[in-house]
């Protein structure tokens, strides 16, 4: 099949004017051209850079903006967008008769937000209609954002202002000198960010684009970027931990990029926060015993849950915090911690440090080796034959309360009495 003959910017504006239910008048036209100049996109059967996903689009830009495969879905697309309540003013005016001062003040006004249009004078309108879309001109004026004109190559005042501000808002300062070159070349504000993406100071900044690509994350945009740091700023100010605490582009990159929400964040600190209240300063060296996690502050104990690369999801968060909790009550009664394995089971069995305590305190003797006898038990193996999670243990538990029964029997002065046996079982 042929390939379809590529449309132009006059096509394009009479058949989205019917589409709206405009009339393709004269005027009604020149104010479409003008958008489409202000636009001046790339994008294939797109001239209006509309960012509708269906009718076949795919992406062309990093802001969203989309190709279509052919004029017509392109159009349907553009018509599509149009009829959204965002836009009736501008649908409206259309269908009045519409001019291109007026529409270009109602479209920046609106979500699509298009500052500036082409100002195509009357001489060059027949030249403007034969423009195919997907073609770039340069030499026209534009109207700025208050409606007046200003030549070709030359920009608004205002518009240096808007860049200053947004590069100053991206942390990308140190740029504006090559922004103001893109922005005097007829690019325009919102665009310009975009064609920076490549220098080495945009990658720097924003890192956690790259770390989401090298994983197959999908892609964010730049505003979507720093309205997830901003996030994360705001959760930690609420929480009063100081300015100077997860608050530089550095670490908001390795949450950005290890696809890790606000609402993980905040849920993660709301854990950290708890357990550092509630933990006593056993529990932090059974952290450091089992996982190897130095705790010195609460500070750190923080920093420790809320790093995705260290605890990979909050499940594991909880479960370390839950086992170093449980080895540090089974270390309070018994002596000494247990082990990684048993602490992590009682956890993920639902036992809680309190039960733990609860059932080994008086059993301390159980881990030690009396004259004449076998070894005496570990806490991780008390521990396990209290909750009956290993048979093993259970039956030493068993076997050794029977020798230490006999052995009190025959002897006086065993580092066991019979009350410290009362009540021993396993607990189900």
């Amino acid at each position: 099949m042929a390939e379809e003959e590529t449309a132009t910017r006059g096509w394009f504006a009479t058949q989205i004017l019917l589409g709206v239910g405009a009339p393709p008048s004269r005027e009604n036209i020149r104010a479409m051209l003008s958008w489409m100049q202000g636009e001046n996109t790339r994008a294939k059967n797109n001239p209006l850079a509309t960012m509708r996903p269906g009718f076949g689009g795919t992406r062309f830009n990093e802001a969203g903006v989309k190709s279509y495969p052919s004029r017509q879905q392109g159009v349907d697309a553009i018509v599509d967008t149009l009829k959204l309540s965002y836009y009736t003013g501008i649908v409206d005016a259309l269908r009045r008769g519409s001019n291109p001062q007026e529409l270009q003040s109602l479209v920046a006004a609106s979500k699509w937000g298009t500052g500036s249009f082409g100002n195509i004078p009357e001489g060059s309108l027949q030249e403007a209609y034969s423009t195919p879309v997907g073609t770039q001109v340069r030499g026209y004026g534009y109207f700025g954002e208050e409606g007046e004109t200003v030549g070709a190559g030359e920009v608004n005042a205002n518009d240096f202002e808007l860049l200053r501000r947004t590069l100053d808002r991206y942390g990308l300062g140190s740029l504006y000198e090559v922004a103001q070159g893109y922005l005097i070349d007829g690019y325009s504000s919102a665009l310009i960010p975009l064609l920076l993406k490549d220098t080495p100071q945009f990658k720097d900044r924003f890192k956690g684009m790259a770390m989401r690509e090298e994983q197959g994350l999908p892609p964010i945009s730049t505003d979507e970027y720093l309205a997830l740091e901003d996030s994360y700023r705001n959760l930690f100010r609420s929480a009063g931990l100081p300015q100077s605490f997860y608050d530089s582009p550095e670490d908001f990159a390795n949450f950005i990029g290890n696809d890790m929400s606000a609402g993980e964040v905040e849920t993660r600190l709301g854990f950290a926060q708890q357990f550092a209240r509630s933990v006593d300063p056993q529990a932090k060296a059974q952290l450091q015993e089992l996982y190897g996690v130095s705790v010195k502050d609460d500070g750190d104990l923080m920093a420790y849950f809320l790093d995705p690369d260290r605890a990979v999801s909050l499940f594991d968060a909880r479960i370390q915090a839950e086992a170093a909790g449980i080895s540090a009550a089974a270390a309070n009664a018994l002596g000494t911690g247990l082990d990684r394995s048993t602490a992590e089971r009682l956890a993920q069995q639902g036992v809680s440090a309190s039960q733990v305590r609860e059932f080994a305190t008086g059993k301390g003797a159980f881990t030690q080796t009396l004259f004449g006898q076998r070894r005496g038990l570990t806490s991780s193996e008390t521990v396990a034959g209290m909750f009956g999670f290993d048979s093993d243990s259970v039956a030493d538990l068993v076997r050794l309360r029977k020798e230490r029964q006999a052995l009190a029997e025959r002897k006086s002065g065993a580092a066991l009495g019979n009350e410290g046996l009362s009540g021993f079982g396993v607990v189900r």
